[in-house]
């Protein structure tokens, strides 16, 4: 599995986390029969509008120039995706 976390030198992670959530939805723009859902722990399709005023919003005890969010990339294997399914049987991620 594949995970990191992107660097930041590209992007400002110190302000609004708008342009990465407009960056994120640009696929479901370009095809929406495959739409990628946001979610959390309570729900699972969350509206990007949403999605970026939550993050804007938590900045407790956050200066300025701190970052206030991630982009975190996780790239399971074939092999990963297929022992997943198997032991959770779960083949539609948009129900």
């Amino acid at each position: 599995m594949f995970i990191n976390i992107t660097k930041t030198e590209t992007g400002n992670n110190t302000g609004s986390c708008g342009q990465l959530v407009k960056y994120l939805e640009k696929e479901n723009r370009l095809e929406p029969e495959l739409r990628e859902l946001w979610f959390n722990s309570d729900s699972r399709n969350i509206l990007p509008f949403k999605v970026r005023t939550s993050i804007d919003a938590n900045i407790a005890k956050l200066c300025n120039a701190d970052s206030k969010f991630y982009l975190i990339n996780i790239s399971p294997s074939q092999k990963e995706l297929a022992f997943l399914q198997k032991e959770f049987g779960e083949t539609d991620i948009h129900s």
